[in-house]
Formats: C-alpha cells, structure tokens, sequence
C-alpha cells in the first residue's frame, strides 16, 4: 500500500506481527520489516525482476550515516556537515556552544549591506537538510528562512553563527536503543484558553 502523506514510501501488512516497509528514491530503495521470511521473499521478487546490488544493512542513504549494532542503532550526518562546512568556507572554523544570541532582534529591513541571495538561500536549504537528523536546529533554520528575500550581512552572520554551532557538534545524532519503550514528548511555552478550548500558538 502506498502511503498517503509519503509518495515514496510503501508499506506491507499481513496480520498484526508481519510488516514489510518499502522506501523509494530515484535508483535506491531502502527496506525493513519484522519477518526475515517477508523480508527475504521481497528480495526474491525484486532480484528476478530487477538488477539489484548491496543486499547488505543500509550505511548511508541521502546523506545520512547509518551505523546497526546489537543494542540498536545510531544515524548522523557528520559527513553531510564536512561538505556544508567546506561548502561554504567554515570548515575548521572556531565553535560555538549555543546556536542563537539571547534577545537578539532581527527585522526584515534594518538598514545592513544587503548579500547574495543565492548563497543564503542556499545556506538556509542545507541547515534545514540537517534538521531531518539534528531537531535541535530547527528553530534557527526556520528564523533564518524569513530572511530569504533581500537577505543583509546580519542575517547571514546568524547562519554563520549556526555553522559554528554545527562545527562543535558534527558528531551529534539521533540513537535507538533495541527494546526500549519510545515515549514522544513535546513542549510548548504558551497556551491561548478560548471559552473551552485551548489553543497552542
């Protein structure tokens, strides 16, 4: 079954504890499921119909870092941040512990030089590529994309600000440890009460 809100991504149920989970991209395709016999009968299927190489566990993908152990697994981007660093000439530059300056106000038209368009926007396109695995910076990216028409060099210094946050944390990820429970939890710091309803804004 093709998935509604994921054009590329198919998944196959058979009773409660037989799921197959298909992912398409241009040539590559990912898989996992929970039955080795489901999972090796889809490798049967596709070798008679396609060529097909690297059967083996999945290690990099889209620029993600995949590493697979016993206790679970781990993905990062470390090498994806190398190339964005030495992309845009901050490779090896000094790090910085926090991604934002603390009450800094940033408007749209204040006066600064204004910088190319092209390289900011696509600065801000490859942090946002980083949220995927690094959450922590999707504040800042998103605060950086208000400024992508007639961007001005306090606007990219921001982003560089961000680069230098990701210089210091390149090894930073996301693990899932094997048999622990998943427990999602957000926040939100304010709250709108209309008559009975409560709003998040």
């Amino acid at each position: 079954m093709k998935s509604k809100s994921e054009p590329t991504l198919y998944v196959k149920k058979q009773g409660m504890d037989d799921i197959l989970i298909v992912a398409l991209y241009v040539d590559d395709l990912v898989f996992t499921g929970n039955n080795m016999k489901t999972i090796e009968d889809f490798i049967n299927e596709m070798v008679k119909k396609y060529e097909m190489s690297d059967m083996e566990l999945l290690h990099h993908f889209l620029g993600i870092e995949i590493y697979q152990g016993d206790d679970g697994g781990f993905i990062c981007q470390s090498k994806y941040v190398e190339k964005v660093l030495k992309k845009f000439k901050m490779f090896g530059c000094k790090p910085i512990s926090t991604l934002l300056v603390v009450n800094e106000k940033l408007m749209k038209e204040d006066g600064g030089k204004k910088v190319d368009e092209t390289l900011y926007r696509s600065l801000v396109g490859n942090l946002f590529y980083l949220t995927a695995i690094r959450p922590n910076i999707m504040f800042a990216a998103t605060l950086l994309s208000r400024f992508t028409n007639n961007p001005n060099y306090i606007h990219l210094g921001l982003a560089k600000r961000v680069l230098r946050y990701v210089q210091g944390t390149m090894d930073y990820g996301i693990k899932y440890d094997k048999g622990n429970e998943v427990i999602l939890v957000g926040f939100c710091d304010r709250l709108a009460v209309i008559g009975e309803d409560v709003l998040m804004t």
